[in-house]
């Protein structure tokens, strides 16, 4: 990937049309070059996208727990969150931590700022 990179600057510092440099290079129509990122165009493909919600731990350790996806569609709130902490994340924290005292640290996002998550 470096010699892409260092292949494209060495052929724009030579005043090589963008069209040719990304012939050359052999980059996807996809592949925006620009000096700034106000310069890349935004790419739109759908007004209604999909989303997805995952909850990820990772330990000051490196260990991580497998991710949790939530149900699509589902909305989730302070009951939602909580209701996984408690099925899912705390019985892995027990698991891979035994004995160990721990502090939790999360996010802003609204389900986490509720009183019954402090």
């Amino acid at each position: 990937m470096e010699a892409k990179r260092q292949r494209i600057m060495d052929l724009s510092h030579a005043q090589v049309p963008v069209g040719e440099i990304m012939r050359t290079v052999g980059v996807s129509r996809t592949t925006v070059l620009a000096y700034y990122v106000d310069e890349v165009p935004p790419i739109n493909t759908t007004k209604h996208p999909q989303s997805a919600m995952m909850l990820g731990v990772v330990a000051s350790d490196g260990k991580r727990m497998p991710p949790y996806w939530f149900p699509k569609g589902l909305k989730v709130g302070t009951e939602e969150y909580l209701e996984v902490m408690q099925r899912v994340v705390k019985p892995w924290i027990d698991q891979n931590f035994e004995g160990i005292q721990y502090v939790w640290q999360q996010d802003s996002a609204p389900g986490h700022k509720a009183k019954k998550t402090q």
